[in-house]
């Protein structure tokens, strides 16, 4: 069996700035790199790497984008100060989370480690 992980999402949208914005302003991912004319975006969460690359055609298929902090409940109230609209806590299989939405209306869910 191979031993599989997980290293990188791409994201395709209209409007790939507001994405970048999003991910980098609201949730403190890193901008890694952008081409010239921002139409690709790399941001970094750490091991992870999020491509936002600008699509020509509406985007209809959504994605459920996962994140882990051991830092639950401070980045949960950094996301409420920034008037993020997010979820009230859950659980599932024993982990608390919570929710939310990016611009384009993808999920994003962010885990207690």
């Amino acid at each position: 069996m191979t031993d599989l992980s997980l290293f990188r999402i791409d994201l395709y949208s209209r409007q790939p700035h507001v994405l970048k914005d999003f991910y980098e302003e609201a949730l403190g991912l890193r901008l890694t790199h952008t081409t010239d004319g921002g139409s690709t975006y790399e941001l970094s969460s750490g091991r992870m790497q999020l491509v936002i690359t600008r699509s020509v055609h509406e985007v209809k298929n959504r994605v459920r984008i996962c994140f882990q902090t051991p830092d639950f409940k401070n980045y949960k109230q950094m996301l409420t100060i920034k008037n993020i609209p997010i979820t009230a806590t859950k659980v599932k299989e024993g982990r608390f989370f919570f929710e939310l939405k990016d611009p384009d209306g993808n999920e994003v869910a962010v885990y207690q480690v």
